[in-house]
């Protein structure tokens, strides 16, 4: 075999055995990328989760506040009102006795340990429900999220 005619059909069988490898390579980043997604996205929950405790957050607050930071869900009228940066008088009308009491802790986990743009403004709010919240602006759907918990199945996340 001449040495012009080995190559091609060496450069042939590296073409035919590099497309199945490459796609198997594609598929398998895009997976790792959704797992590393969900891993952070699950991070980031647990952390907003044990802040909210540790800044004594009425329990009743939480799951709206949660799923606004995490989902971009809305909230009711006191966490939107604290959310777009209302004037004081206006959410501390809104609040309750309980809320009243906390509100500098509300201010604190907005400040310290949420995106800035979640919060501040109508506009900003808005744009961080579009998005999806934190699970949008890490790529994710919202049904990737939750599928694991309303199936009850268990995710592996890697390490």
């Amino acid at each position: 075999m001449s040495n012009s005619k080995q190559q091609n059909s060496l450069s042939a069988l590296n073409v035919n055995r590099s497309k199945k490898p490459l796609q198997w390579v594609q598929e398998d980043q895009k997976s790792i990328m959704i797992k590393a997604a969900l891993k952070d996205w699950n991070n980031r929950k647990n952390f907003i989760s044990a802040r909210l405790v540790e800044l004594d957050i009425p329990k009743y607050t939480m799951p709206g506040l949660i799923d606004h930071v995490l989902l971009g869900h809305s909230t009711g009228e006191f966490l939107w009102l604290l959310l777009t940066g209302a004037p004081w008088q206006t959410v501390i009308a809104k609040a309750d006795a309980y809320n009243r009491m906390n509100l500098i802790d509300y201010q604190r986990f907005l400040y310290n340990h949420v995106p800035s743009s979640c919060w501040g403004t109508e506009k900003e709010v808005l744009n961080w429900r579009k998005a999806g919240g934190f699970a949008g602006m890490c790529g994710l759907t919202e049904e990737q999220v939750l599928q694991p918990i309303s199936t009850g199945k268990v995710v592996e996340i890697p390490t």
